[in-house]
């Protein structure tokens, strides 16, 4: 976690044509009903959006096919979340599903408003 900047765009700056910022300042935990929890940061919609980034396939069908559930009701003991969207060097690029990334927005602010977003504090 800290403030990134997005290595591939090189600049705090958004790009024309780009739809979400380049910076990144925060993490979100996504858990799903399912039992998977994801940390993610607050750039992957960019990465994805932006710059066509491939996400894990079960993290895509997690995204689209389950539902959040909230953190406060695992208590301590639930699922160690997994990292995605942390790119480092080259990236895969793919076809993203429709709708993929307007349900993974939606899930992002449903996170943040039930405090599930972490945030770096400073630059």
């Amino acid at each position: 976690m800290g403030f990134h900047i997005c290595h591939l765009c090189g600049s705090m700056e958004q790009q024309p044509g780009h739809r979400f910022p380049p910076t990144s300042s925060g993490d979100t935990v996504l858990l799903f009903e399912n039992g998977h929890a994801y940390t993610i940061p607050d750039m992957i919609l960019h990465y994805v959006f932006d710059h066509g980034w491939q996400p894990p396939e079960v993290f895509v069908n997690d995204v689209l096919y389950n539902n959040l559930v909230p953190m406060r009701h695992l208590g301590r003991c639930g699922p160690v979340p997994e990292q995605v969207g942390y790119l480092e060097g080259m990236i895969t690029t793919g076809d993203i599903p429709e709708g993929f990334v307007d349900r993974l927005e939606a899930y992002m602010k449903a996170a943040d408003d039930s405090g599930q977003r972490m945030q770096t504090r400073g630059l």
